[in-house]
């Protein structure tokens, strides 16, 4: 199936819940080459309200509503479908739909065990078909900048990288959701949630293997409520020398911007939040005659999802859009898109491989 080039690129969601706003405000950002055509969630009341707040924001008819995506790739036979349900359908829904000729933006995490991302990627190589994953904040300012310069060996080799994530998330979060907080349907807890984002881009970064990983996963906070971790410290060793530690919780009362350093030979790259990025010399001083890095304004799919975040939400941020743009991008293209299920599993193995080692106490 090719899309054509003067049609827009019909797009179905499987799911209706609380990340499939920020998907719907990406689209909406190039609505000029995409058409939501379908939902499909079990809940129809959330499935209808997402389908109205979609042709009121973009001006076109209201997608079509279905509970399940068997009926609705039958029925609207999309180009693209977008994954957006719990984590433990995320194989089974993406196969389906990989199985119907149509492309896949699968929200992370892959797969909740290890064997199902070996599934997933029999999957993809039988359809021929993309399969992209949100790993969104690979698109933030301060991360895109850091990887160029790191990728151009601007300041030598890495010696170090240490990150960290201190969040907070009480038990309402779990209650109002039940597969959360679950090993057999969430997958896992803080790391795979929440945490997989930084871990992420730490791996990123550094883009060196990871030969050796020892850690600690604790229930210190919500013990009473969840059966997964909501605390975790790791010490990673890759394969050139390197050194990372990481550190993360759902614990902190006051939700703070992720931090991240990459030590290097001869300067050092602290991210805070998603926007800024610091260059400091080995002491920790603003790297003399280097330019330090600064947005200067907004690209063109930021200042258009402008429109579209709700007054009081400027929290949602717009990687999720930049990465939506660059899928549809790479799809009208012909071209493979960076974060495939190659790039996507990185984090995951990693997880696994700790989970697995954590049951049985290793």
């Amino acid at each position: 199936m090719k899309t054509k080039q003067n049609q827009p690129i019909r797009v179905a969601f499987a799911g209706c819940g609380t990340i499939a706003p920020l998907h719907l405000i990406g689209l909406l950002a190039q609505s000029e080459i995409v058409q939501l055509v379908g939902l499909a969630d079990p809940d129809l009341v959330a499935a209808k309200s997402l389908a109205r707040q979609s042709a009121e924001l973009s001006g076109q008819s209201e997608p079509d509503v279905f509970t399940t995506l068997d009926e609705l790739l039958a029925t609207t036979q999309p180009d693209v479908v977008h994954i957006l349900t719990p984590h433990h359908t995320h194989v089974d829904l993406a196969c389906q739909a990989l199985q119907a000729n149509c492309h896949v933006l699968l929200e992370k995490p892959a797969a909740t065990r290890k064997s199902d991302l070996e599934v997933l990627a029999n999957a993809i190589q039988q359809s021929g078909r993309q399969l992209g994953i949100c790993l969104q904040n690979r698109y933030n300012f301060a991360s895109r900048e850091a990887h160029m310069l790191l990728t151009a060996k601007t300041f030598g080799p890495v010696l170090a990288a240490r990150s960290f994530l201190t969040w907070w998330r009480d038990d309402q979060y779990y209650l109002q959701s039940p597969w959360r907080g679950r090993w057999a349907t969430e997958g896992g807890g803080l790391l795979i949630n929440q945490a997989i984002h930084t871990l992420d881009l730490l791996l990123w970064l550094v883009d060196d293997p990871v030969v050796s990983v020892k850690g600690h996963l604790h229930t210190d906070h919500l013990e009473q409520v969840i059966e997964v971790e909501d605390t975790a410290s790791l010490l990673l060793c890759f394969e050139k020398g390197a050194t990372g530690v990481f550190y993360a919780t759902n614990a902190y009362p006051a939700s703070s911007d992720p931090f991240l350093e990459i030590v290097c030979e001869r300067a050092i790259l602290r991210l805070e939040g998603s926007d800024r990025l610091t260059v400091l010399d080995r002491s920790g001083n603003l790297l003399e005659d280097f330019p330090q890095i600064a947005k200067a304004g907004e690209d063109a799919v930021s200042e258009a999802v402008d429109r579209f975040i709700p007054a009081g939400k400027s929290y949602w941020g717009k990687s999720h859009a930049l990465l939506i743009a660059d899928f549809y991008q790479k799809i009208r293209q012909e071209q493979p898109f960076a974060i495939d299920l190659t790039e996507g599993r990185r984090a995951l193995d990693l997880l696994f491989d700790l989970y697995d080692a954590n049951r049985k106490r290793q």
